[in-house]
Parts: C-alpha cells; structure tokens; sequence
C-alpha cells in the first residue's frame, strides 16, 4: 500500500514541475517589443513553491500553489552567452596556468612559458645554484612540468647577469642554443650538462671561468669559441662533446681540468694561441708551455703511429683515452709517470713498451684497448694498479717482470683471449678478481715470492687445467680457483698449503 501511495506522490510532484517549466516558457514566448503581451502577466513571472508545502499538497492528492516574482525583460537569446563569451573565461585561465615565475638569485627573478618552453631571466647579479640529482634542489623552472627534459626549449638570460647557476639547465634536452649575456664571469658545475640538442653556445668576453661538467654530454655541440677573458676550464668541462671537432685555448687560461676533452670523439685539433704562458700544441696535441707533459691526445687525430716527444716525463689522466686511429704509441725514455685511463678505450692500439723510467701503472690505464696484443713492461715499474689492462681482448700472453711487487685487484679481468701468464718472482700475492673470466687461461707461472692467493682470483678461468703453486705460498682463500671448471691437478711441495688446498676441493695433488 505504501509503495503505491508513494508512486502517487511521484507522479504529482513530476506533473508540478511540468507545469512550473510550461509557465516560464510560455511567459518567454508572449514578450513582444520589449512589453508583456496581454494574458501573459502571470505567466511572465518565474513560478517558485515552497518544498514542504508542495510535498504535502502531493500527499494530499492536490498540485502545489504556485507564486509568481517578476523577472528580467530579456529575452531567451540575452539569457544565454555568445561562444566568445562562454570561451573566454577558459582561455584566460588556460593562459594564466602557462605563465610559472619564481626567484631564482638576490635580485633574479623568472618566468616560464609552459606551453612555449620560452625561459625568461631578468634582473642581475649571480644566479642560485642548483643539483640536478636532487628532487628538492633542481631548479625551481623545472617543477612545472612533467619532465624537466621537455621543460625549457629556450633561454633568455639579461645583460646584468654574472654568473649561470651549478646544474641550472643541466638535462635541458630540448634546449638547441644559447647565448651568454657580456657580464657573465662564471658558468657553474654542471650549469648546461646533458643538453644533448644543444648545437650553438655564444660566451661573452667577460666570462673568465667554465666549470666543472659545465657542457658535458652536449653531444650535439659544435662550433664553439673560448672568448680571451677565459682563465679556467673545469674537470670534464665538455666530457663527450662528441660534436666538437676542433678548438683553439685563449692566452689567458691558466687551468685546465683533468678529462676536460674526454671522450670528445670528434675532436681532431687543439690549438693554443701562442702567447699563452701556460699551454701550448704541437701538431695538435696539447702540452703544457715547457712540453714535458702531454695532457691531451685528440680523440679524432687521424695518425696510426705517434711518438711522444723527448722530454716528456707525464702522460696525463685520459691522455690517450678513446683514440680512434691510433695503433702504435712509441714513448720517450724521459718518461715518469702514465696517469689514470691513459689509453682506456684505444680500441685501435696494437702495442705498447712502457720504459724505464716509469714507477707505476695506474689504475685502467690501457683497460678496454681491445686490438692490444703486444705489452712490455720496463725494468722500472713496481706497481700495477686496478683494472690496468681489464678487458684487453686480444692480449694472448703476459710477462710481469721481477721488479713489480704489487700486482692489485682485477688488473687482467675480462682479458678473454689471454692465454699464458709469467708471474715474476717479486710479486708478494695475487689479488682478487685478477684473472677473472680469462677464459683462456691455460698456462699460468706463480713466481716464488707470492705467499698469498686472494679469493676469487682465478674466477672463471674454465680453460685452466692445472696449475704449479710455490712452497712460499701459506694461503689459499676460499673460491680462489672458484669457476676453474677444468681445473684437476694442482703441483706443489708435499706438506704445503697447495696440498692442503687440493686435498679440501677434491683435486688431484703431484709433490714435487
């Protein structure tokens, strides 16, 4: 009964409110001429009805009272807005959301164009410094989009500017040029790093220091000039610019950074005006002024065979690193010192003689030299450090004189192709990983002084059948010969730790 009595209702309160909608046409349609036509008075009125009252004249069977109010003397056409009208609104906010601004130093402040990608700088002094790596300290223009690559596609910097902020553009992917305003003294760390479509940067003559990583992997950078103002080039200030094909050092610069052209694979001259008292070229390839260190090889020098100049006692940190052309490097008897990744990643270098003079082979100096076949070690070398020839593919044998003593971790890793190896007798142990994955290991001589073999030393030496180990050796690691899948016979004194290792692995043991 009640679910009736409830559809009744219902239907009343439905038909109550076509009438109320009839009425507010009917009183539109009778204007004419700006007056109410004749009969339409009350209909002319908007119909409203008080809720409680309407619901109980429902209950009771009975359409509600309806009142009237005068309305507006518009017509239905005034009452709705022009599409020009409806849309501006919308357009203005949309407009008003694309303009972001901030501060960005003391006296800088900013402005981007979200939809543009156009960043506006104005005002003057030194711009605040940012880190890329950090979330909450990028540069604040790059919290507005989605990512921070597609962000700024163009930059306009003011005249009063001094300095471009640590990291302020770095990974500006869509940035393709930009012009450095005259005031500019220093470009930060980091400041345009991993821009990878930046083609064009004009510096001003009043800029004197590039930072560290400043351009590096702008790959697509070419073309550039270092204005005569410039005093200092940072660490890997332009680190794989592999566009760059050649570039001239002003008089002034009285720094450059280690790796400050690395990987620049383009890279076919550096020039030195000749007035400057720090730096100079020879052919191309950057010396200091007294020529007795070579800091730069060009990566795209065409030459198979160089020789390094008598008189040079240093090879600096990368100095070869990622020749391309290069086979045979001849170096001079005066030389001393073979810095950090020398010739890491010569692919083309088939030969190496290391003279005399020299001490130590520092860590990944020829590391990935894949053609390297033929290596002589001088009488002189007492330390060969990590990773040194790591992954030398096509060295097929080794001899590592009496006058080295330290022979570190990984030096011969990944050399796959290495074949035989002689230990000289002043070696003291043999580190961990220093053979690992040499495949083709088969021959190895231990010298006499070696009294430790380091875990894992010999991992991955699948080709390695059996192996002589001097009496001097007191310790055997755990997983030193880990992976030596052929490994069955190990030679050695009767009583020795070589026993005692065989004996613990299940492997065959002949006295000797």
């Amino acid at each position: 009964m009640k679910t009736t009595q409830h559809t009744a209702i219902r239907k009343r309160l439905l038909c109550a409110a076509l009438v109320v909608t009839m009425l507010l046409l009917s009183a539109c349609s009778a204007k004419t001429d700006g007056k109410t036509a004749p009969g339409a008075a009350d209909a002319a009125a908007p119909v409203t009805t008080d809720a409680t009252s309407a619901t109980a004249a429902a209950e009771d069977g009975q359409l509600p009272t309806l009142s009237t109010q005068a309305i507006p003397d518009e017509s239905p056409e005034d009452l709705v807005p022009s599409p020009t009208e409806a849309t501006l609104p919308t357009e203005t906010a949309e407009k008003a959301e694309s303009i972001v601004s901030g501060s960005c130093g003391k006296d800088l402040s900013w402005t981007l164009n979200t939809q543009t990608g156009l960043l506006t700088v104005e005002g003057s002094g030194e711009m605040d410094d940012y880190d890329s790596n950090s979330y909450y300290s990028m540069a604040p223009w790059f919290n507005f989009s989605e990512s921070c690559r597609d962000a700024v596609k163009s930059v306009s910097l003011p005249e009063g500017l001094t300095h471009v902020g640590e990291d302020a553009f770095a990974r500006c992917e869509s940035l393709t040029s930009v012009t450095i305003p005259d005031g500019v003294a220093s470009i930060g760390d980091g400041a345009f790093s991993f821009c990878s479509d930046l083609k064009s940067v004009t510096l001003p003559d009043s800029l004197t220091h590039i930072g560290d990583y400043a351009f590096s992997f702008c790959s697509a950078l070419t073309g550039l000039k270092l204005p005569d103002s410039l005093t200092c080039i940072g660490d890997y200030a332009f680190n794989e610019c592999e566009a760059l094909t050649e570039l001239t050092i002003p008089a002034a610069v009285t720094e450059i950074g280690e790796y400050a052209f690395c990987r620049c694979i383009a890279l076919e001259r550096i020039e030195v005006v000749s007035d400057n008292p720090n730096y100079s070229s020879v052919d191309g390839v950057l010396f200091d002024k007294a020529q007795t260190e070579l800091l730069t090889y060009p990566c795209a020098r065409k030459a198979e065979r160089y020789t390094v100049p008598n008189g040079v006692t240093k090879l600096a940190s990368g100095s070869f690193a990622n020749g391309s052309a290069v086979k045979t490097v001849l170096l001079p008897d005066s030389l001393t010192s073979i810095g950090y990744c020398a010739f890491s990643n010569c692919f083309g270098l088939e030969s190496i003689a290391i003279p005399n003079g020299v001490v130590k082979i520092e860590e990944a100096t020829f590391s990935h030299c894949s053609s390297l076949s033929d290596v002589t070690i001088g009488s002189g070398v007492k330390k060969i450090r990590e990773s040194a020839f790591n992954s030398c593919t096509s060295l097929k044998s080794i001899v590592i004189p009496d006058n080295v003593i330290d022979l570190s971790d990984r030096v011969f890793e990944s050399c796959s192709g290495l074949e035989s190896v002689t230990i000289g007798d002043g070696v003291t142990y043999l580190g961990e990983y220093l053979f690992w994955d040499c495949k083709a290991l088969e021959d190895v001589t231990i010298g006499s002084g070696v009294t430790a073999i380091i875990s894992k030393a010999f991992l991955g030496c699948s080709a390695l059948k059996s192996l002589r180990i001097p009496e001097n050796v007191t310790d055997i690691q755990a997983w030193a010969f880990d992976d030596c899948l052929r490994l069955r016979t190990i030679y050695g004194k009767a009583g020795s730790a070589a026993q005692a290792y065989a004996e613990e692995n299940g492997l065959a043991f002949v006295a000797e």
